[in-house]
């Protein structure tokens, strides 16, 4: 009888927990949309599909592809880079190379663009890595319109970072200058991606949690600018930022000279940072702040390229007068995704494909 008792009390505490559940979660659905359909799976990230081409003898260096394109005798537009290269989040012709290629095939302009990333790896975005790939990967091609070819690279902020793990291709959590907490965050990564953010509640609470530790633990020392604490010589990492930039500068001397025994035409791609924008909306949930940097980012990748006299396009100035004619209007507009720092929407991503476009199309003409 008491086991029975026990039985019954027991069901009716798991159906109050499950009540009380859905009743929080319908409430954070209706009052924090921006933490809804945040799942990331090998097939699809946030609410669009993701398809790649895999490449013969390479394991994750990939093509995103848009299961449409199949041309032939084309010239080719190379863009190497990070998941922004990837097209995160987005479906392939709100990508800003699927929109800059519409708008070639529009103008009967015979190019296609083929946009290749190092998927599932820590270091895939680093640059020594990228031209090692891709040497590989052009090598093993049979190219008939060669001279005509573009190679950019796309460029992001985060990319400048102490290059510690070239050679070391297992997962984050393996680091040893990581804490166990660090570890534990990286290695239940793939499962609260999948899985528990499919809950608006559960994403949520996960990044709250994530944003407290952080903002209690950095406060304008080391690493208070995240991912870009390298680019922006965070207080505290000035001599490993200069070392960082110095280390990046050799390796896009690389590509310039790797570009030039291809005959490519090598552009450098500049992805401006939620940092450039007076409007962040939801897309700086930790707060960070350029105080805490001690160089100017863009300032410095400019100076760079002008040494080693690289072409680059960079819509950072077009994007910036953008937004802020958005916010004079009274009508702001986020140009990343809610609760991201990283990727652009699709609004920033069709600005830049459109900016692309028009970089390259009167050169495209006047050399065919």
């Amino acid at each position: 009888m008491l086991n029975k008792i026990s039985k019954v009390f027991s069901l009716k505490i798991l159906l109050i927990i499950l009540f009380v559940f859905i009743f929080i979660e319908l409430f954070f659905r209706a009052f924090y949309s921006e933490y809804s359909n945040r799942t990331v799976s090998e097939k699809k990230v946030l609410k669009n599909y993701y398809f790649t081409k895999d490449i013969k003898d390479f394991e994750n260096f990939k093509i995103r592809n848009s299961k449409l394109n199949n041309k032939k005798n084309s010239n080719k537009i190379y863009i190497i880079g990070d998941s922004i290269t990837k097209g995160f989040g987005l479906a392939y012709q709100d990508t800003f190379f699927g929109v800059a290629e519409n708008m070639f095939e529009q103008n009967n302009n015979n190019y296609e663009f083929i946009p290749l990333s190092i998927y599932a790896s820590r270091h895939g975005s680093e640059l020594g890595t990228l031209l090692e790939s891709f040497k590989k990967y052009y090598s093993a091609k049979n190219e008939e319109y060669k001279k005509n070819n573009y190679l950019i690279y796309q460029f992001n902020y985060n990319d400048i970072f102490p290059n510690n793990f070239k050679n070391d291709k297992r997962p984050s959590y393996y680091n040893k200058d990581l804490t166990l907490k660090d570890k534990f965050i990286f290695w239940t990564a793939k499962f609260r991606y999948t899985y528990l953010n499919k809950s608006t509640f559960l994403a949520f609470l996960q990044s709250k949690l994530s944003n407290l530790s952080f903002q209690v633990s950095n406060k304008c020392k080391n690493y208070s600018l995240g991912p870009f604490s390298y680019s922006y010589a965070s207080i505290g990492l000035e001599k490993e930022s200069a070392n960082a930039w110095d280390e990046f500068q050799e390796k896009l001397n690389d590509l310039k000279i790797f570009s030039k025994e291809n005959n490519f035409r090598l552009r450098v791609l500049i992805i401006p940072t939620v940092l450039d924008f007076d409007y962040q909306g939801t897309s700086n949930p930790k707060n960070w702040d350029l105080k805490c940097s001690t160089i100017n980012a863009h300032e410095k990748i400019l100076s760079i390229l002008d040494d080693l006299n690289i072409e680059f396009i960079d819509p950072t100035n077009y994007l910036k007068q953008t937004s802020i004619k958005f916010s004079k209007e009274g009508n702001p507009k986020n140009f990343f995704f809610d609760l991201d720092w990283n990727h652009i929407n699709e609004r920033s991503s069709h600005f830049i494909g459109e900016y692309i476009f028009l970089n390259l199309y009167k050169e495209i003409e006047n050399n065919n």
